[in-house]
């Protein structure tokens, strides 16, 4: 910002229509630079992604101030790092694997092995996938017809 005041009062001496578009484009690139644009880029480096680049500095800025905003970061993805390693040595331990597009199906497991929704062999309960919330209120709102029809509510 102090870059942009100055250039912005620059710009006042000379025209201050345009001193007012550099300070609306001022302020929109350093939106843009503080919330996306680094947040992505030291996401990339760390290996984290955007979200826990974001809530690190939040986070660790409230614990500690202006030096969480500084050292939140790397702390973050130390913390992030470590616990991959552990989850990762606890699911080679067990014989699974480290993909996580595998569990995205994945009802419960029985003994070892893995249930997957839709599984017609399931024998704790009958898997489904979950209905979207869109044929769940469609079905509550023919129940609820059908009942005002026949002037019975069952609740």
């Amino acid at each position: 910002y102090i870059g942009g005041i100055g250039g912005a009062l620059l710009l006042v001496l000379i025209n201050p229509v345009s001193a007012l578009y550099f300070l609306i484009f001022e302020a929109i690139l350093q939106q843009v630079d503080g919330n996306i644009l680094g947040p992505y880029i030291l996401g990339n480096s760390t290996g984290l992604s955007s979200f826990w680049v974001i809530f690190s500095i939040m986070f660790f800025g409230a614990l500690w101030g202006a030096v969480g905003w500084v050292i939140g970061v790397p702390v973050f993805a130390v913390v992030y790092a470590l616990f991959r390693k552990v989850s990762d040595a606890l699911l080679r331990k067990r014989g699974l694997t480290l993909e996580t597009g595998v569990y995205e199906e994945l009802a419960y497991m029985e003994n070892g092995e893995m249930k997957f929704l839709g599984d017609q062999a399931s024998t704790r309960f009958n898997a489904k996938r979950p209905q979207s919330n869109w044929k769940r209120l469609l079905h509550i709102g023919k129940k609820l017809s059908a009942d005002a029809k026949k002037r019975t509510f069952t609740g």
